[in-house]
């Protein structure tokens, strides 16, 4: 089942991820953008791709814990 967040569905985002070749995606945002992210990697582990997810937490809301 894929899950959309937003407007956008998970899986048409690993599909256009998959589709470019990306192997290296950087994800910068706050709280929603750090769900986003890990529910793309959840996305693809389950797919078992070899793409890697790194979410740069940057917030103006103070809204991620541990983050200043």
């Amino acid at each position: 089942m894929n899950v959309p967040i937003g407007s956008q569905d998970i899986g048409s985002i690993v599909d256009a991820v998959e589709r470019i070749n990306i192997r290296l995606l950087f994800t910068i945002g706050g709280d929603g953008t750090m769900m986003a992210s890990t529910k793309i990697a959840e996305e693809i582990n389950k797919r078992r791709l070899k793409i890697g997810v790194i979410g740069i937490p940057k917030t103006i809301d103070n809204d991620i814990y541990l983050i200043d």
